[in-house]
């Protein structure tokens, strides 16, 4: 495509792949059958070998991140930076056969200074140097993409299950 002399940039034609979408399933602790009601999901660009996003790709990272965001404010009130309108809350899953509750993180750049996290002295997440277990956890959502703070895992409605959640009260009171 980078040769066809009818799709170039200067044009107004940019495209460019996503490496890597990272997807997780969080399991409600009051469901029944330990459903998957909440799911995360993020896009990360890779780029190997120190390279570095030109400036088409940084344009299009940063409005696929704006659009690829859904987080509300936290608890303390506070506004979760590079959100817009409308939040999308749920998605329909063509897996489970229903409407699912979805946080998405936006879009992200990782960076290698060699071929991949094995054989690099350094690892960028967003312009910010990290180690491999940080990595990691950056992919698994064990930590926020945006302030590398523990992740919260909880899905803050009401328990559908009462008595479910009335009889875990009673075991912690033991």
């Amino acid at each position: 495509m980078r040769n066809n002399p009818r799709m170039q940039s200067r044009d107004g034609h940019v495209r460019y792949d996503l490496d890597i979408t990272p997807r997780r399933w969080v399991i409600h602790l009051y469901k029944v059958n330990h459903s998957r009601d909440m799911q995360f999901l993020m896009t990360v660009e890779v780029k190997t070998f120190g390279a570095d996003l030109d400036l088409a790709q940084q344009d299009t990272l940063s409005i696929l991140s704006q659009c690829l965001r859904n987080r509300r404010r936290t608890k303390n009130k506070q506004s979760i930076p590079k959100q817009i309108q409308p939040i999308i809350n749920s998605v329909y899953s063509h897996v489970l056969k229903r409407r699912v509750k979805i946080r998405l993180f936006g879009a992200h750049l990782l960076q290698f200074s060699g071929a991949g996290p094995e054989d690099s002295e350094h690892i960028f997440w967003d312009r910010k140097e990290i180690t491999i277990d940080q990595m990691e956890a950056l992919l698994k959502f064990e930590i926020d993409p945006d302030t590398f703070k523990g992740m919260d895992l909880r899905i803050h409605h009401q328990a559908q299950y009462p008595i479910f959640e009335q009889s875990m009260l009673e075991i912690s009171n033991v």
